[in-house]
């Protein structure tokens, strides 16, 4: 059995599709990959799938995995065929000679088949200043065909130390390119706000922490309920979960989403004398909630902040970051 894995990608700065499949057979991985211009991410998606197959012999049993809804859907479930309905029809030509298998997947379920064709797509789209290394995805020892367009070019990427990026010479070569990446600001350097029109609905978790650091006796304080102001830790949660429902009011770039659940939890801390903060959102939607956990930490440990401050006027907050998330084409990343 062949295995596809598909992806299809739209830049709108620049107004370029780009689509990339990968082929799986007998341990062998080929890559067949190209752009469109003016073609968006959904038409691109039914292109990798439709170059994927028909590479293939008739008679042959494949199984495609995507992350395209679209294009898993409209084949398996029936969606409408709003556009391109004669690649449609091709498509429909070429699984009547197959026996053709379709999966979807995206975000912590998806294999690393999946983020490399993601990466190749938006490559080819323009998004990405470099081709996608396969030492990123697979590791050092594995060949990979590269086809490019309907030519097969047998040759194995060069795997050579200095052509493997590792984790500090990519932080190098990020902040080179930082301007070209900032996706907050278009071609003239003004601000703007990412369209994500083009991306799928999934759902997404992203967990932030956070502590504020003050005297023993102001902990006691909070712990036995004698802060003047009120139940410092009562006021303080309701503050994070307001918070984060208000994050695109406060944050200007911010796409407001439909929040799910938020949780805001506190914990003190007596042997470092500090309340430590966590936050978990979550979100069906076409962009994440890292702003919105953020968001909740921060607005908290200013309520604690606020109503201790005058029994206290050391407090410290300390250390809101980002821990944990999951969800849309990066899937899961856990930072601690």
């Amino acid at each position: 059995m062949a295995e596809l894995y598909t992806a299809g990608s739209y830049n709108l700065e620049k107004h370029m599709g780009g689509w990339s499949v990968l082929l799986v057979d007998n341990e062998t991985r080929t890559v067949l990959s190209g752009m469109e211009p003016e073609v968006g991410a959904d038409r691109m998606e039914l292109v990798a799938a439709v170059s994927g197959i028909e590479s293939l012999p008739s008679g042959s049993h494949i199984t495609i995995t995507s992350d395209s809804q679209y294009l898993v859907y409209t084949m398996t479930q029936g969606w409408r065929r709003w556009q391109d309905i004669d690649r449609w029809d091709y498509l429909d030509t070429l699984c009547r000679d197959r026996v053709v298998d379709w999966v979807w997947r995206q975000g912590p379920t998806a294999p690393p088949e999946n983020e490399f064709v993601w990466a190749q797509a938006e490559w080819e789209s323009g998004f990405r200043t470099r081709a996608p290394l396969v030492a990123e995805f697979f590791g050092k020892k594995t060949p990979v065909f590269v086809k490019e367009g309907k030519i097969l070019v047998e040759k194995e990427p060069s795997l050579d130390r200095d052509e493997i990026v590792f984790q500090d010479d990519q932080n190098e070569q990020e902040q080179v390119n930082l301007g070209a990446e900032l996706t907050h600001l278009d071609s003239q350097g003004h601000a703007q706000m990412v369209n994500v029109g083009e991306k799928a609905m999934t759902k997404r978790e992203a967990i932030a922490k956070g502590s504020v650091v003050m005297k023993p006796e102001t902990l006691e304080l909070i712990a036995g309920g004698e802060i003047e102001k009120g139940d410092v830790l009562a006021i303080a949660r309701v503050a994070g979960i307001m918070a984060a429902k208000q994050t695109p009011s406060l944050i200007p770039l911010c796409h407001p989403i439909p929040l799910t659940h938020v949780a805001v939890e506190l914990e003190l801390d007596q042997t470092k004398s500090k309340v430590n903060i966590t936050a978990t959102a979550h979100t069906t939607a076409q962009t994440g909630v890292e702003m919105e956990a953020m968001t909740a930490v921060s607005i908290a440990a200013l309520t604690i902040y606020d109503m201790c401050k005058s029994v206290d006027k050391g407090i410290r907050i300390e250390a809101v970051r980002l821990v944990r998330k999951s969800g849309g084409k990066s899937g899961q990343i856990i930072l601690e």
